[in-house]
């Protein structure tokens, strides 16, 4: 068998996220918000790009069990399967890939995200169902380990993941973040169903809206150093961001698309870069897309000012989340390295 007609067999990739609403929120799951999965999406896009068949299943925005969701996989029949892993959702996510290789013993299982990115060797010791984990972010990561799977080579080769080979867990290379964000596609928004997106129940109470709902990166990483934060091991130190072409691009789509009435950009730190936040608004403005849309972010206490804040509000930002992580200034000062409570 040629290598091409073996990399055309093993071209179905299927992205999912594993239900995790019932056993984090119980009866308040109607309140809190379910956001399209816009790593999934991006990290769909680029292997899309590399010709590969692909389809996410959202089982918390379906709203259907860890089995279901194990069966829509098996339905969709695909060659490799993977997911984001939050430490939270590390053994539930075990579970559910024991259940998908009872029944796929075939399968690929690639898993990503800040628990697998801090202790990727730990992450395979305790589940032997995974096969790979991507170590930062898998937007190109993910489709070279197809590439090198379906052509029949090693994945040594491959900097920034980790794997089994003959019964030893292999580590390769670090991979520096991917510092040109300019070269990735817009993230997939056609495999989701908008319908089933929803934000907090708090946002009814202003504009009457929680859906549909979009939601954008600007860039990615944080300027802070908190130690107990995980966004270092996916995206590395500082912040990068994509072009002001590129956001403007996902804005119209989602508007013009999605028909959404909420938008959140979900950066750690939307206001790091003011001048961004200027030009964002600004452009919101002029298409009069302030007129039809509720905004929420998140941001620090400590990058914003009231030129911003005035014309983010003019914008329709109607929602800072800003990060209260204590009251205790030795607390700040151990895990923060900041001081705030004197403002």
């Amino acid at each position: 068998m040629s290598q091409k007609t073996n990399f055309y067999q093993l071209k179905k990739l299927t992205l999912v996220v594993i239900p995790t609403m019932e056993n984090a929120y119980h009866d308040l799951q109607d309140f809190v918000a379910i956001m399209p999965p816009i790593g999934i999406a991006s990290i769909a896009a680029t292997a899309e790009k590399a010709g590969y068949e692909v389809s996410i299943i959202d089982g918390d925005a379906e709203r259907i069990t860890l089995e279901q969701t194990i069966e829509r996989v098996v339905e969709k029949n695909p060659d490799y399967v993977g997911s984001t892993i939050m430490t939270a959702t590390m053994d539930i996510s075990k579970r559910f890939y024991e259940g998908l290789k009872d029944k796929m013993p075939q399968v690929t299982v690639i898993v990503g995200g800040p628990h697998v990115s801090a202790i990727p060797e730990r992450t395979l010791e305790e589940a032997e169902a995974i096969d790979i984990c991507v170590i930062g972010e898998g937007d190109q990561i993910v489709p070279e380990i197809l590439n090198a799977i379906g052509n029949d080579n090693g994945l040594e080769d491959i900097p920034g993941i980790a794997y089994r080979k003959n019964n030893k867990i292999i580590i390769t290379k670090k991979r520096p973040a991917l510092n040109n964000l300019s070269t990735l596609p817009l993230p997939a928004f056609h495999l989701f169903n908008p319908e089933l997106y929803r934000s907090y129940g708090w946002n009814k109470w202003v504009g009457g809206y929680r859906k549909p709902i979009g939601v954008i990166f600007t860039g990615r990483g944080c300027l802070g150093k908190c130690n107990f934060c995980a966004v270092h091991a996916t995206f590395g130190q500082g912040i990068r961001y994509f072009t002001f072409q590129q956001i403007k691009d996902q804005i119209d789509y989602l508007i013009d698309k999605w028909k959404i009435r909420v938008l959140y950009f979900q950066d750690d730190t939307f206001t790091a870069n003011r001048n961004m936040v200027h030009k964002i608004c600004d452009y919101i403005i002029e298409k009069g897309y302030n007129r039809k849309l509720e905004i929420m972010v998140s941001a620090r206490v400590d990058t914003v000012d009231i030129l911003t804040l005035k014309k983010m509000r003019e914008a329709s930002i109607r929602w800072i989340c800003f990060g209260v992580e204590s009251g205790n200034q030795e607390i700040l000062t151990k895990c923060i390295n900041i001081s705030l409570l004197s403002r």
